[in-house]
């Protein structure tokens, strides 16, 4: 993603690269590089690993981690 995240992508639809949905964007860092994801409930447990995503840490995703931001969602790269 070649913009900071902003306001403007709160509550937008984090998908990973097949289309399958992660959860939704909770809130921003002040410097827009990252975002913190709400998971869904029904997430694989194998998806939050390959996420790095940990029980102590908040669910976070990278601007770098972005392949597409559309109005509606923020689409995940197939690898990061």
């Amino acid at each position: 993603m070649t913009r900071p995240f902003s306001d403007d992508d709160r509550d937008k639809e984090v998908l990973t690269a097949e289309g399958d949905r992660i959860g939704r964007v909770h809130d921003v860092d002040g410097d827009g590089n990252s975002a913190t994801v709400e998971a869904d409930e029904s997430l694989s447990e194998k998806l939050p690993d390959k996420l790095d995503w940990t029980d102590d840490d908040p669910n976070e995703i990278r601007r770098e981690q972005v392949d597409s931001n559309t109005g509606d969602y923020l689409r995940l790269k197939q690898k990061w």
